[in-house]
């Protein structure tokens, strides 16, 4: 191997070292990274559960998409221990709104080895797509997530911690099975009416 591919190899791993906003410090500690709205919501998951299961209790019990959303949240009242969740995934997206219960088709997704500050994550197919890192939340069996959304044909975006952006994504993974997880994301509860809001992932092998 050559002298300048290896200088370009030494490079290219140092880049992946770089954080992507601000200092090392604020790179890794994603409370004070995430936006207030992006912190309730990661917390929502832990803080105010019963309440998301409740935001769709007006869809009726023959919705098979809404069942499957309750039976998931359910489900995430008993997480299991984290252990490995490197590799791919089959996924399914699964969204609530004040207009009903809406469940995808599978698509693939992503999530590499841990790094010094959390594991990257990504939804790799379908229209829409999902990006960021998991980084774990001190004292649970639960991983916090900062990201983006993006068209299928976007180039890939990073959260962005210093402004407001529709495009900023959050939320927080449990694990649920021996080969399920959970994504709880975005998650926006009011008194009830169309502002009622989350998305689910459902991830499989």
């Amino acid at each position: 191997m050559s002298k300048r591919k290896c200088l370009c190899l030494v490079l290219a791993g140092l880049a992946l070292l770089l954080p992507l906003h601000g200092n090392a410090a604020d790179r890794c500690d994603w409370d004070a990274l995430a936006r207030h709205v992006d912190y309730v919501a990661i917390e929502a998951v832990s803080d105010e559960l019963e309440a998301i299961i409740n935001s769709i209790s007006k869809t009726p019990d023959t919705d098979e998409d809404a069942q499957l959303a309750r039976t998931l949240l359910r489900r995430a009242w008993n997480p299991w221990p984290l252990g490995n969740i490197t590799g791919q995934w089959r996924i399914r997206s699964i969204q609530s709104d004040g207009f009903g219960v809406f469940a995808y088709p599978a698509f693939r997704a992503w999530i590499d080895a841990p790094g010094r500050c959390g594991q990257f994550f990504q939804k790799m197919t379908g229209s829409q797509l999902r990006a960021g890192y998991l980084y774990p939340i001190a004292g649970r069996e639960a991983m916090a997530f900062l990201g983006r959304t993006m068209n299928e044909y976007d180039p890939q975006k990073v959260y962005v911690s210093d402004q407001d952006n529709p495009g900023n994504t959050a939320g927080q993974l449990i694990r649920i099975g021996a080969n399920e997880l959970l994504m709880v994301m975005d998650v926006r509860l009011s008194d009830g009416g169309e502002d009622e809001r989350f998305e689910l992932y459902y991830l499989y092998k």
